[in-house]
């Protein structure tokens, strides 16, 4: 029969298994998503008649991959939560304490972070957003409000997603920031 300390253990090793496989998963998924924008501005750049609409499909692969990585991001801190404040605690009243990441010094020293450019949100802005807003800039000449037609449209639809993709990729960062201010 399991005691309160096996079931603990055995919640803080899956939280952990889980945590790292999320971490996994982000990382699948932008590297897909480079593998992608890759294949697209080869096909778009090795065309004859530099008509170069097709760029045009990227801002909404930016945007999906952007969901999966964030929302990868948000569950990745709130696992971390979970491990230092509610299990971690839980291991102190039962005198089982081990230092542990999700609590460490070496993540919460403010002191011992990276420099802000080399900040993760940093990275997922330039991967996700660079190619969105070359895309835009190739085919500004479908930037046209007198001549309004469908390839505006979707250049218009591509602006609004490219905005949102940024908005949500920092909106995210600070969601993990709170959730790192709310550790003891």
């Amino acid at each position: 029969m399991k005691n309160m300390g096996d079931t603990a253990r055995i919640n803080y090793e899956m939280a952990r298994w889980e945590l790292i496989y999320r971490i996994d998963l982000r990382d699948r998924a932008l590297n897909n998503y480079i593998v992608a924008i890759g294949a697209i501005f080869t096909i778009a750049f090795s065309r004859s008649d530099k008509n170069y609409s097709l760029l045009l499909i990227i801002p909404f692969i930016a945007l999906g991959t952007t969901i999966i990585t964030e929302q990868h991001n948000a569950m990745i801190g709130r696992l971390g939560y979970f491990l230092s404040e509610e299990l971690g605690p839980f291991f102190d009243e039962i005198d089982e304490y081990a230092p542990h990441w999700d609590h460490s010094r070496g993540l919460l020293n403010p002191s011992l972070k990276a420099p802000g450019f080399l900040n993760r949100v940093w990275g997922h802005a330039l991967l996700l957003i660079t190619p969105s807003l070359i895309a835009l800039y190739l085919n500004y000449h479908l930037f046209n409000l007198v001549n309004f037609h469908f390839e505006s449209i979707i250049w218009y639809l591509d602006f609004i997603v490219t905005v949102f993709t940024t908005i949500s990729i920092f909106l995210v960062e600070k969601f993990r920031k709170h959730i790192y201010k709310l550790y003891k």
